[in-house]
């Protein structure tokens, strides 16, 4: 591949001014920064061998070997910059490639990531539609996350974050553990109404196998309305869909509630048990039985939005210790948390980490491609010719 650059730009053999012979004309040194060492190369300069035409060539680097920074090493700053913080990624390619260099610093190394995050975000309209096997089922699991806000100290924003999956992909690691073989994920942290998180659903759900004619949905989500919002996208795209108040999060809240009220700690497991076998009007009516005998204004507050919760969420409440018995999902906690796994690994892992809405938006194009198993194939196809185009 290197000769074939070399050849294409070779001098003429005539000026194309004034058809003069062309000589060589020098040489000059550039920068080149390969994967473990950099370089300066010798490049030839021609000119026109007439004293009255001035026209001249000198060939450089980006233009032989399409651009200063080889893109196998581009490559490595993108992996490590989309799995660690940039800092870790600067230290880990130091080790990795034993020397401190200029073009290894966490800014380069922040920008090549922001680059690559957003070329793949560009191409999804055109590349990554692409389904596999048409899939009888699916589970997919949407759910939020925040982050410090850079641009408005003392805020935070929302990171949204899905997963798609077969329910054939998950294993058991062991007698409380399973994992997922195979999952498409998305994100978006856009301030869009779900816009770009709805599309990046889709596409994923299309990689996993989703058939209109076909697949069946199994939706889990935490209950938030903007969750429910970007699931229902899948609507006029699958067979059906069934949606579930994740069972996570609902033991999850009475875990927390119970904490902070322990005085009613066996009406919350009584209201724990009727959810878990899908009596939503016992635990309702076990929660207003709370709300009237209890006197704290701030146990008063917890009671009243845990039974708003449940009420919000009543027609997404099912028999949960059925689907158990069954074998079907009923929870995100029978594979890893969508949130532990996307974000906090990347983005939350350091409580002072700050992130504009548009940087994390990069990153986490970049982390779900790695974790969808899809990162080889989308720097190949995808993030590397566009790095050599704009070399």
């Amino acid at each position: 591949m290197k000769h074939k650059r070399l050849k294409k730009n070779k001098p003429p053999k005539r000026c194309p001014r004034c058809c003069s012979r062309v000589w060589k004309s020098g040489k000059q040194a550039s920068g080149f920064n390969h994967v473990f060492s950099s370089h300066q190369i010798s490049l030839q300069a021609w000119s026109c061998s007439s004293i009255s035409c001035n026209w001249r060539i000198a060939p450089t680097v980006k233009g032989l070997l399409s651009g200063k920074v080889h893109t196998d090493l581009l490559q490595l700053q993108v992996e490590l910059g989309g799995a660690h913080s940039y800092r870790e990624a600067e230290q880990g390619l130091e080790t990795l490639l034993g020397e401190k260099r200029p073009c290894l610093n966490r800014m380069r190394i922040h920008r090549t990531t922001n680059q690559a995050g957003k070329i793949l975000e560009q191409s999804k309209n055109e590349s990554a539609l692409e389904g596999g096997t048409p899939a009888d089922a699916l589970c997919v699991a949407v759910d939020g996350g925040y982050v410090h806000d850079a641009e408005h100290p003392k805020h935070n924003f929302e990171v949204m974050l899905g997963k798609v999956y077969r329910p054939e992909h998950v294993i058991r690691v062991d007698k409380h553990h399973t994992k997922i073989t195979e999952k498409q994920c998305a994100s978006s942290s856009k301030d869009d109404a779900q816009e770009t998180m709805k599309r990046n659903l889709i596409i994923s759900s299309k990689k996993a196998g989703l058939d209109k004619g076909r697949t069946k949905i199994t939706a889990l989500a935490d209950g938030a309305k903007n969750c429910w919002n970007v699931i229902e996208a899948l609507i006029p795209l699958c067979l059906s869909i069934v949606f579930i108040l994740d069972w996570f999060h609902i033991g999850k809240y009475i875990h927390n509630i119970k904490r902070s009220i322990p005085v009613f700690e066996e009406t919350f497991q009584s209201v724990r048990s009727s959810l878990w076998h899908g009596q939503v009007s016992i635990a309702l009516l076990l929660l207003k039985n709370l709300l009237g005998v209890a006197t704290d204004t701030e146990h008063i507050r917890l009671i009243n939005n845990f039974h708003t919760y449940i009420k919000e969420n009543e027609k997404r409440i099912v028999n949960y210790a059925e689907r158990k018995k069954t074998g079907l999902v009923y929870s995100s906690h029978v594979a890893e948390s969508t949130v532990e796994h996307l974000l906090n690994k990347r983005a939350r892992k350091k409580q002072k980490m700050q992130w504009s809405r548009q940087g994390l938006h990069a990153v986490m194009e970049i982390r779900c491609s790695q974790v969808s198993g899809n990162w080889k194939r989308d720097w190949e196809e995808v993030i590397e010719p566009q790095f050599k185009a704009g070399a």
